[in-house]
């Protein structure tokens, strides 16, 4: 063999291995960035399932309150009383939903089923202050409720009476009507209510 072929030969025994060693490694670097790809996608998946799992449990945390709620509501509807105690209570905490449930039909077009009130000022109190009064048949009796309003750091600022009407429906007891008195606001110095 003659020099030149040896020295070609020597330079293809030197490149040639180092040309399919590029090449390897150009398909692995590629193989790489495509499993990258492949988890990147994956951990996307995984996050919008893991938001809509929170989103769902949220819901069905949600649905499992309002089915408490009904399943106490139905428990307390068995007098008077107790009906207007619900009522009051859901009232203050300004859920809507429950107070609405206390409700004959024709009262809850009175009560939105949104958040009742604002957060400022709020109910800070109740106070009944009438017992059950017959009205004008004996299958209603009446309520008047001292409904206490406070400002956050300001303690109470004024008052109204609800004056609500507890109807007989269907062997259980509903509100039937509510009437909303005046409003009185209380004197910052303690020096007694006014009237606006």
């Amino acid at each position: 063999m003659g020099k030149s072929v040896r020295t070609l030969l020597l330079v293809l025994a030197v490149l040639l291995p180092t040309a399919w060693g590029t090449l390897w490694v150009a398909d692995y670097v590629r193989s790489v960035e495509g499993m990258q790809q492949t988890i990147r996608e994956q951990q996307a998946l995984i996050a919008d399932l893991t938001n809509r799992a929170a989103g769902l449990e949220d819901e069905n945390g949600k649905l499992r309150e309002q089915l408490a709620e009904i399943e106490w509501g139905t428990r307390v509807t068995d007098a008077p009383e107790k009906v207007v105690q619900a009522f009051m209570e859901a009232y203050k905490n300004r859920s809507g939903t429950l107070a609405r449930m206390y409700l004959t039909a024709s009262a809850r077009d009175t009560v939105p089923a949104r958040p009742l009130g604002s957060a400022n000022p709020f109910i800070s109190r109740y106070q009944v202050l009438s017992p059950r009064q017959p009205v004008v048949d004996k299958n209603s009796v009446q309520f008047i409720v001292r409904v206490y309003e406070e400002y956050t750091g300001q303690g109470e600022i004024g008052y109204y009476d609800l004056t609500l009407t507890v109807v007989e429906s269907e062997y259980r007891f509903l509100i039937g009507a509510i009437k909303q008195g005046q409003y009185v606001q209380l004197k910052k110095e303690g020096s007694g209510p006014t009237s606006p």
